[in-house]
């Protein structure tokens, strides 16, 4: 299951309640174009983990040394 932020949920309905009020008018275009690029920036934000992941730097120990590393 994805993870949604609760901003980015909210401003995804807000653009879809937007649309379907603005009909063929083009009442609020400004508007949702402004909710639009406010996504833009959250996605650019957004932490991905695979991304950012820090690796555990590796630390010998006695056993390793003496047994070897991948010996158990």
């Amino acid at each position: 299951m994805k993870k949604i932020n609760v901003v980015e949920l909210y401003v995804y309905k807000r653009i879809e309640k937007l649309e379907r009020e603005n009909g063929k008018y083009d009442l609020h275009t400004k508007v949702i174009e402004e909710l639009k690029d406010v996504l833009d920036v959250i996605h650019q934000t957004h932490f991905k983990p695979s991304e950012n992941a820090v690796e555990k730097e590796y630390k010998e120990t006695a056993c390793d040394h003496v047994y070897g590393r991948w010996c158990l």
